[in-house]
């Protein structure tokens, strides 16, 4: 679905560019369950279409693999919790993830 002259996918990407590029630049901010909650809110459950959530995967995936000691973006741990929690809790399916959403478990 274009809206203006870039897709939805597009601007998706965009905003969780954004996000990443606020959270590298900063060494007081990272990206916390609160915020990863509502994105998945966004991304996965409230999804337009079935690209969303991948692209939010892939996201956190690099955000994840992006992390370092000194500057701790997003925690391959953690995320791996929330989704693991989100599956037990029945929110998520786990016939729907994607392979990048497997190694995030």
């Amino acid at each position: 679905m274009l809206v203006g002259h870039h897709t939805h996918s597009d601007h998706s990407k965009k905003r969780l560019f954004f996000l990443k590029f606020l959270a590298t630049s900063s060494t007081e901010f990272a990206i916390s369950q609160t915020e990863l909650q509502h994105l998945y809110s966004v991304m996965v459950k409230g999804k337009i279409f079935d690209a969303d959530s991948d692209n939010f995967l892939l996201w956190c995936k690099t955000t994840c693999d992006q992390s370092t000691q000194l500057n701790q973006l997003l925690n391959l741990e953690d995320v791996g919790f929330f989704f693991t929690k989100k599956i037990e809790d029945g929110d998520l399916e786990i016939e729907s993830l994607s392979l990048t959403g497997f190694d995030l478990l």
